[in-house]
């Protein structure tokens, strides 16, 4: 959603984005999420054929590539189901879009570091 401000120091006409409606932020939450666990399960899939048992905890570089995996499984997601235009006219940029279907994987990867750091 755009909004409009007064000029400042000779910028007019200065658009600036907002945070989106929370029912698109719910949105965007539940589908990271969704996707969050479907490529951790690949993930976990993916190292039991390779190690024979299912692995917890991954490495550091691992957990950023599946944060950042989700974020652009979602972009992907969006596309397929046509509302990249959507998004747009409603004023929410393609990197929000991203972000916001990451903050399930980064909350639920810190959670998981936090529990098998400290049983």
């Amino acid at each position: 959603m755009r909004v409009r401000r007064e000029a400042h120091a000779g910028n007019s006409n200065l658009d600036v984005y907002m945070v989106p409606d929370w029912l698109l932020i719910r949105l965007l939450l539940g589908r990271g999420l969704i996707l969050w666990l479907g490529v951790r399960l690949s993930f976990a899939l993916i190292g039991f054929a390779l190690y024979g048992h299912l692995p917890t905890a991954f490495g550091p570089m691992t957990v950023l590539f599946i944060i950042g995996l989700t974020g652009v499984l979602e972009l992907v997601d969006q596309r397929r189901r046509g509302e990249v235009d959507l998004f747009g006219n409603l004023g929410i940029s393609r990197a929000v879009v991203a972000t916001l279907a990451a903050v399930p994987a980064l909350a639920a990867e810190i959670a998981i570091s936090v529990a098998l750091r400290y049983p």
